[in-house]
């Protein structure tokens, strides 16, 4: 059974097809359904979708989130888990203050997880705020905006600074000046090829490592090889 809200309304807990709010709706209790979307704000305690979930409007649910996949240009929050078989997409806004498990990550807004995130791959150009350990096969971070992760694990990492960040540094390299935009690992970053700039760790530990300018390291640990910038600041490097 399809269900949609285009005014004021609410939702009784149950199973149904696809919901649509284009107003403003209450989902009272666990909601099941096939597709949900959402172009106007709704408020409810857990979902479980079995196929796709789009928030253009604002969304936000008290308890976990699974979905196929997730669609966010909008605002979403929610205070429990968001997991997804598939692709997680935040254009938008989103808040999740647990942790985060789906196929593909993708951020081009703004994504702040109270826990960690993992992920096959995560692909970052917005903004992201992780309390815990982003976990990916790949991790494409393209910065222009400070960001704050708890640490990075994968088997490749790439942190760059985007065009414009990237020319706005050089910019302001030559006159001795810091750039805002920093990437903050607060504990480590682990992986096997690891090519980083623009960025702040206790430590790094990988096979082959390429530490790029505006990068403040604590603890180097490379098997293979490692490329350090000459503006770049790592006070301990070793090779084991």
């Amino acid at each position: 059974m399809d269900i949609s809200i285009s005014g004021s309304g609410k939702i009784s807990a149950g199973e149904y097809e696809t919901v649509r709010i284009s107003g403003s709706g209450r989902l009272e209790g666990p909601i099941s359904c096939e597709e949900l979307r959402v172009s106007g704000s709704a408020n409810g305690k857990s979902l479980i979708c079995s196929g796709a979930m789009h928030v253009s409007g604002s969304c936000s649910f008290t308890g976990d989130i699974a979905a196929k996949s997730a669609s966010v240009s909008g605002a979403l929050k929610c205070s429990g888990s968001v997991r997804t078989e598939g692709e997680c997409r935040i254009s938008g806004a989103g808040k999740c203050e647990g942790s985060i498990k789906c196929g593909a990550l993708r951020v081009s807004g703004l994504l702040s997880a109270g826990g960690g995130i993992e992920a096959e791959s995560a692909r970052i150009s917005g903004v992201l705020n992780c309390g815990g350990l982003l976990n990916a096969e790949t991790v494409d971070i393209s910065f222009s905006n400070g960001i704050d992760i708890g640490a990075i694990g994968g088997s490749s990492i790439t942190i760059h600074r985007s065009k414009a960040e990237r020319s706005k540094f050089f910019s302001l390299f030559s006159f001795g000046t810091k750039p805002h935009g920093t990437v903050h690992v607060r504990q480590s970053i682990e992986g096997d090829e690891v090519d980083i700039e623009g960025v702040t760790a206790e430590r790094v530990s990988c096979r082959r490592a390429v530490i790029g300018s505006g990068c403040a390291i604590k603890l180097l640990q490379y098997s293979d090889s490692a490329e350090i910038a000459p503006d770049a600041k790592v006070d301990t490097a070793e090779k084991i």
